[in-house]
């Protein structure tokens, strides 16, 4: 019974929407529908990605769950799109959190570090 439950949540939808340089600004900038946003940006056949990424989209769903989903919204990017707002992409996977005024222009754009150890050291140093 409990293999059943893991597939079953396992084929639960992502609400993590894919987005690419070409519909970036369309479906980020200018969307008036939130303000604020995460972007997850991943590199093809990477295995940190693919576990980041099974991780998001679960994030995801429990933002949605809590009542959050309508004013932080999800995206996924991979990281060969050039996204000029988002500069270049060092590494994968990258976090971002965005935040937009009224008019829906960029107030706030913040790369999110990764995990920090106990001692306040970083955990990817």
């Amino acid at each position: 019974m409990n293999q059943k439950l893991q597939s079953e949540k396992r084929k639960q939808p992502t609400l993590v929407k894919t987005i690419c340089g070409k519909n970036f600004e369309k479906e980020v900038i200018q969307n008036p529908d939130f303000k604020e946003c995460l972007i997850e940006v991943s590199k093809r056949e990477c295995p940190a990605c693919a576990f980041s990424g099974a991780v998001f989209d679960p994030f995801s769903r429990k933002l949605e769950r809590h009542g959050y989903g309508d004013d932080l919204k999800c995206f996924r990017l991979k990281m060969e799109n050039k996204i000029p707002q988002l500069g270049e992409f060092s590494y994968s996977p990258m976090y971002f959190y965005l935040k937009k005024d009224s008019d829906n222009q960029i107030t706030e754009l913040v790369t999110l570090d990764g995990p920090v150890r106990e001692n306040g050291k970083k955990f990817l140093q």
